[in-house]
């Protein structure tokens, strides 16, 4: 084992250890872990005679991805049974905590030593990463930077700026913390994550400078010749989302979507004369063209403008003792009594929302500037270099470096969390 694997080694434990003491996973969560030169990858896939800093642009200031390699669905009739909501999914490691020796587990690509892996986490080899000793300090940055740097970079090329100049190792000041981020990626492999995208991108009449994209709740169904037949459920984790200042609840323009959609494949059927949704071969400017004649492109236009204006909003359980069903969740407004009674005991994050949207940041993380200095760092879309996990925390340390929003987010998608029971029991 190489030194820079062993130091990982010990950051994934203390990462893994980090969670569990918020975080009650009653069955093993098995996560697929890899490092790589992000930049390399693309090199060996790019032109030769392309730079670096064109191939490797976008990916240079990643720290790492993760998600579940996974999303499942209950029935109706389970949904039912199970107290869990049919309309959503649900990522594979909230699922294994009550079915876990299911026969689904066994339909994952993601399965090695007959493993199948719920979480699958990348690391970008060109970061110097840090790996503190010490817990509860900081202590040893200063010896750490002086020794061994913790980067393993590029196969065949050196640490590269973004003209293309070579720097030495020594010369490098930006060291990430390992541990701090692994934390943040092992979370969004947990399913803190969000389905909605611009699944979509506005062409012709219906394009304007405004708004070049519509916001989807989920991404479309495609037969196998890529003709879009309808639309799959969105993520549990968006399903305490709403409008910051004027309280809507997405899941309202989410319905709206979906019955625009599926008006659109009932109308291109009748006027393509199409029987099987197989056999269909309409191209994405014909359905979009058609579906800006529904209710749904409305809702989706509304959307996308307000979200330039308006940021969103995760709504969580604050209450110890609440427990949750998915009755109790509204789905597209309240009164002003019932505003009041919800707000007693639930409490809303601030989701990042950019004017501008950043694939991979938008919506999945908190916003940067809300929480900057808080317990709520964590899920923050930045790391920060030089610092290390236990530095960076704040006074309130009841739930070390998860904050209450995280734990309250996670909470609401269904785990059993240090804030109470799980929401909507799948047991």
């Amino acid at each position: 084992m190489t030194a820079f694997c062993s130091e990982a080694y010990g950051s994934v434990h203390r990462a893994i250890s980090r969670i569990a003491q918020t975080v009650d996973l009653t069955h093993p969560v098995w996560i697929s872990m890899n490092v790589y030169s992000f930049c390399q990858q693309r090199l060996d896939m790019a032109d030769p005679n392309a730079s670096v800093a064109a191939v490797c642009d976008d990916v240079d200031s990643v720290l790492g991805s993760a998600g579940p390699t996974a999303w499942y669905a209950f029935s109706p009739q389970s949904a039912a049974a199970l107290g869990v909501w049919s309309n959503v999914t649900y990522p594979s490691s909230l699922v294994r905590q009550h079915i876990p020796d299911d026969a689904v587990f066994g339909d994952s690509s993601f399965t090695s030593n007959n493993v199948v892996y719920d979480i699958v986490a990348n690391f970008n080899a060109d970061f110097a990463w840090w790996f503190p000793k010490n817990d509860d300090t900081d202590a040893g940055y200063a010896d750490f930077i002086n020794g061994f740097m913790g980067k393993l970079g590029r196969s065949s090329v050196p640490l590269y700026t973004s003209g293309d100049q070579p720097v030495s190792s020594a010369s490098v000041t930006s060291y990430y913390d390992m541990e701090q981020t692994l934390v943040h990626e092992f979370i969004h492999g947990l399913g803190f994550t969000s389905s909605w995208y611009p699944y979509l991108t506005l062409s012709g009449s219906i394009r304007s400078a405004a708004i070049k994209a519509l916001m989807f709740p989920s991404d479309f169904l495609r037969n196998e010749g890529g003709c879009i037949v309808g639309m799959g459920l969105p993520y549990v984790t968006d399903r305490g989302w709403a409008l910051a200042e004027s309280g809507i609840w997405l899941n309202g323009y989410a319905e709206r979507i979906r019955a625009g959609i599926d008006e659109t494949v009932v109308a291109l059927k009748a006027s393509t004369g199409t029987s099987q949704l197989e056999d269909a071969a309409w191209t994405d400017d014909v359905f979009v063209s058609q579906f800006a004649t529904t209710d749904g492109y409305q809702a989706a236009l509304n959307l996308a403008t307000r979200i330039k204006t308006q940021a969103i909003v995760s709504w969580y359980p604050t209450a110890p003792s609440l427990f949750v069903t998915p009755n109790d969740m509204p789905t597209t407004s309240m009164s002003a009594a019932e505003q009041v009674d919800f707000e007693t005991s639930w409490a809303a994050a601030v989701m990042y929302t950019p004017q501008k949207l950043q694939p991979g940041s938008s919506f999945s993380h908190f916003d940067n500037q809300y929480y900057e200095g808080s317990s709520e760092f964590m899920m923050r879309p930045y790391g920060t270099q030089g610092v290390g996990l236990d530095g960076f925390m704040s006074a309130d340390t009841r739930y070390g470096p998860i904050g209450r929003a995280t734990l309250g987010v996670l909470t609401m998608m269904g785990y059993a969390t240090a804030l109470g029971p799980v929401v909507a029991s799948l047991a």
